[in-house]
């Protein structure tokens, strides 16, 4: 354990292995083991408190006179090694100088970026930039972030300071994405093209395939699959584009052809499941297909539970419910999928419930998760529950009737 631990720190960083060696050594200092603990209890703070790297200043001194101690008194062999290699980590390997801000928030930067903790990203590459960091991390942030025009100010900044990574041409082709900029998107596709070593890092197809599907653009589509061939993502992006056009046959057509791919992923599963259910098809069996390719894949189920009302037939599979509750028990989609069932069920208290929790999971709930706590409440027989929905939608989307004339039928009750 203890070799597993030490290996684990040198792994991590020069200054936690010297922080993790002293531990050892003083922790096996002879006498009361008070002693030990209470001298060792701050070297293990320190190890916590900073893991990447500590700017180390007057710290040096304490921590010669610590490892010289350890190894003064020299309990055991093991002690005296684990104090001389922390001594010789200290002298030997410290940093000449202290590590500045900007350098501690690049840093950062990249290991919440690799970690996938985007929630943090934004606060960090806002002072990494304002350290004079990298622009293109504070683009990639807004961008994350929602703010497109800080966004766009912080990516064209990079760009006119130099930065054609992989990087940057992905956040001008999401930003042109987001932004609707179509010239802009197609003179970076153009771009990127004439650099097949460049094309090879950036995801095109993807970024190709979402524009094409929220555009509905059929002859895009026809382009990217003419490029990039066949792959399950195209299939599914035409699907998509003949549903928003009204031609379901094509798009369960299209939905089908998505999940007979061997890349296929649980997302086109749910969407052909849908689709199916709206031309009135046999999603049961594409359920049956989809959920033994992947196994618990919440998608799935919650598609196959609104597939039955999407068909205009009598909820079914409460099972299928009761086991995404169970899975992800705070999610919105799948507690405003709880909320549906159960109205549609006529089971008036459990939607209203659930109804009630999809909005509070909801930063922003939608106008129609609004109506359907407004009339779940309603058909539970809670009409002040349900006023209070209605006020709540009427606050959120002022242009909606729905709520103004719900209101408007009782007034004096709220």
């Amino acid at each position: 354990m203890w070799i597993i631990a030490v290996s684990a720190a040198f792994a991590v960083g020069w200054s936690t292995a010297a922080f993790t060696l002293l531990a050892v050594s003083v922790i096996l200092l002879p006498g009361s083991s008070w002693l030990s603990r209470a001298i060792s209890a701050p070297v293990l703070f320190l190890i916590a408190s900073s893991p990447a790297g500590l700017s180390w200043g007057i710290w040096v001194f304490p921590v010669l006179v610590l490892c010289m101690l350890a190894l003064l008194v020299r309990k055991t062999i093991p002690g005296t090694i684990a104090g001389v290699l922390a001594v010789i980590s200290v002298t030997l390997l410290s940093p000449d100088r202290t590590t500045s801000q900007l350098e501690y928030y690049t840093w950062l930067v990249d290991a919440v970026n690799r970690n996938g903790r985007l929630d943090f990203s934004l606060p960090i590459a806002t002072v990494a930039a304002a350290n004079g960091g990298d622009m293109l991390n504070l683009a990639k942030a807004e961008l994350n972030d929602g703010d497109m025009n800080r966004a766009r100010w912080s990516y064209e900044i990079a760009v006119m300071e130099g930065n054609d990574s992989p990087d940057a041409y992905k956040t001008g082709l999401n930003l042109a994405f987001s932004q609707s900029m179509s010239k802009e998107f197609e003179d970076l596709i153009v771009e990127l093209q004439s650099n097949p070593e460049l094309l090879e890092q950036v995801d095109v197809a993807r970024i190709i395939v979402a524009r094409a599907s929220r555009d509905t653009d059929t002859l895009f589509l026809q382009r990217a699959l003419t490029l990039y061939g066949p792959s399950p993502q195209l299939f599914h992006a035409f699907s998509a584009a003949c549903s928003v056009n009204g031609d379901i046959q094509r798009a369960a057509s299209w939905a089908r052809a998505a999940v007979s791919h061997p890349d296929a992923q649980a997302n086109h599963y749910a969407w052909a499941i849908q689709v199916t259910a709206r031309e009135n098809g046999n999603y049961d069996s594409l359920y049956s297909d989809g959920i033994s390719r992947f196994p618990g894949s919440i998608d799935i189920m919650s598609s196959r539970l609104m597939a039955p009302i999407t068909a205009g037939r009598t909820p079914d599979r409460e099972d299928l419910l009761d086991i995404c509750l169970t899975l992800d028990p705070a999610s919105s989609s799948i507690l405003r999928t709880a909320a549906v069932w159960y109205l549609r069920a006529y089971r008036a208290e459990e939607a209203m419930e659930y109804a009630q929790r999809a909005i509070a999971a909801s930063r922003e709930p939608d106008s129609a998760l609004l109506r359907i706590a407004c009339l779940a409440a309603v058909e539970a027989g809670d009409s002040s529950r349900a006023r209070i929905h209605a006020f709540y939608g009427s606050q959120l989307y002022p242009e909606d009737d729905f709520f103004s004339q719900f209101l408007a039928e009782s007034p004096d009750d709220l």
